[in-house]
């Protein structure tokens, strides 16, 4: 594992075999279905596992609500399948004002990365 505080970046090794390199899926995820993230939570890198849970209109914006449970450092981490495809990129959470802790995350669809890097 590798880091670089000043660009935001990290780098991160996993013994996860995928058969391809990942790409964008358009696919739509179905409830339940298993979803993994890597980032960079607070002060060191993380894998998260979790599942897509719905899609749903959070603040006009037409977003993927899932189970990941991911904390601020992470916004931006690509979502893979299990295939190893991109299904998203991790937008925001959810923390019971309660407990302190994350209950929910969402995720931007990849369908709107896609039109975002101009691919149709």
């Amino acid at each position: 594992t590798r880091v670089s505080e000043n660009l935001d970046l990290c780098l991160i090794h996993t013994r996860m075999k995928f058969r391809n390199s990942s790409k964008i899926t358009r696919r739509t995820l179905k409830a339940g279905e298993p979803i993994v993230s890597f980032g960079y939570s607070k002060t060191h890198p993380t894998y998260v596992e979790g599942s897509f849970t719905k899609r749903e209109l959070v603040n006009v914006v037409i977003l993927d609500r899932t189970s990941l449970i991911i904390h601020g450092g992470h916004s931006g981490s690509a979502v893979l399948d299990r295939r190893g495809n991109i299904v998203g990129v991790i937008n925001s959470n959810r923390t019971d004002l309660t407990t302190g802790k994350v209950v929910c995350s969402w995720m931007v669809p990849a369908q709107h990365l896609l039109e975002f890097l101009g691919e149709k």
